[in-house]
């Protein structure tokens, strides 16, 4: 029998990712190979730069540290370990993905979305107007609300314990409504000029009086959706004989046809007057009762808790134009969305501007279950719907 001397080399420890959790106090370091970690240290200029403690798992992939304090300069988290160093980014920037409501009345509360939310001290508005009442629901999530005097639309910045963070959307697009891409404001029912759209005679037109009362908390007037009729189980929307959808008018897009629709999104503001829980709201492309271009399909409620969706006041809804499929091809068997009561299989997609070949819009409900939904059950109103670039 033969005895060899031999010593055990590991991977060194790498960091792909960290995070805050909503306190702020605990750093979460994802990686792989954490194995005899001698220290963690923080860029805070300060004697005690060390992890107050921490805790490894067991797979040697995330460790939770205790951050110390003070204030950290921009420069690198580092973990020690036995088989070498690792070291990532520090402070992580704060990231906003998303804002509850892009086109938010002063006095409403909006809602930020995005990463590292760790000491919000200001949310700036266009003409540096300020926001008010910041309330922090996590490190992914706060709300503030909105400031009154709001005269142009500008995109929002935050300013907190990370440095600054600015949102990916224009805030308050519906004052100067631009064009190409903004297909109605509704504000003036039954115009054929750009930026006003059209309302179909099924659907329901709010005035401002009514929209304040009814749907509290919008910009002026407003197009809805009140289901007024029994929906009967699978049938389209043409031959359900409800006030369940809303036409708009072929307008402009973008300027060149010829541009790619990747990264682009429909948008509009959603109010959600009953908990809606059956049916989906269906955006066709086409032409008056023709709506046989492009098709996507809209249905919250599916994955809401105890499936059940009923936000509080105005949301942005996004939609990306890629989701959109055309009705040709797979199980569908009609030309006409109009005419169909489950949503189509195994249409393609467009790649750019140019293959929509009609910008008319129609939001409709469409029940696709097998169980009748019973009059004015579902009731919605739909806002400042538009086309833009970005999510």
């Amino acid at each position: 029998m033969a005895t060899y001397a031999f010593q055990l080399y590991l991977p060194p420890p790498t960091i792909s990712s960290i995070s805050f959790d909503n306190s702020g106090t605990l750093v979460y370091i994802n990686g792989t190979n954490f194995t005899g970690i001698q220290k963690i240290t923080f860029p805070i200029p300060a004697a005690a730069d060390t992890a107050l403690s921490y805790t490894v798992n067991k797979t040697n992939t995330q460790i939770i540290a205790v951050i110390p304090p003070g204030t950290a300069n921009n420069d690198s988290l580092r973990v020690y370990c036995t088989f070498g160093n690792a070291a990532f980014s520090y402070p992580p920037p704060m990231t906003i993905t998303s804002v509850s409501n892009e086109n938010a009345a002063a006095g409403t509360a909006i809602t930020f979305t995005g990463t590292n939310f760790i000491g919000i001290s200001k949310v700036v508005f266009t003409g540096g107007l300020l926001g008010t009442n910041i309330v922090p629901l996590g490190a992914s999530q706060f709300s503030v609300t909105v400031p009154s005097g709001i005269k142009a639309p500008d995109s929002l910045r935050i300013v907190g314990g990370l440095g600054d963070a600015v949102a990916p959307q224009l805030f308050d697009s519906y004052l100067t409504f631009p064009s190409p891409g903004y297909l109605s404001t509704f504000e003036n029912q039954n115009s054929t000029t750009d930026n006003t759209g059209f309302l179909g005679w099924t659907g329901g037109y709010a005035n401002a009086s009514t929209n304040a009362s009814t749907y509290p908390g919008g910009t002026g007037a407003a197009a809805f959706i009140l289901q007024s009729s029994p929906m009967s189980k699978n049938s389209g929307v043409g031959g359900q004989g409800n006030g369940g959808f809303i036409q708009l008018n072929q307008v402009p897009w973008v300027a060149n046809t010829s541009t790619s629709i990747q990264n682009y999104s429909l948008k509009f503001e959603l109010y959600v007057k009953n908990p809606w829980s059956s049916g989906a709201l269906w955006i066709m492309m086409g032409g008056w009762y023709n709506w046989h271009d492009y098709l996507a399909r809209y249905a919250p409620w599916e994955t809401a808790p105890g499936n059940k969706f009923n936000p509080t006041g105005w949301i942005t809804v996004t939609i990306p134009l890629t989701q959109f499929i055309t009705l040709t091809g797979g199980s569908n068997s009609d030309n006409n969305a109009w005419d169909l009561g489950t949503f189509p299989t195994g249409g393609s997609h467009a790649s750019t501007f140019a293959n929509f070949t009609s910008t008319a819009l129609c939001f409709a409900l469409n029940n696709e279950s097998s169980t009748v939904i019973p009059a004015n059950t579902i009731n919605i109103a739909i806002d400042n719907v538009r086309i833009v670039k970005g999510s």
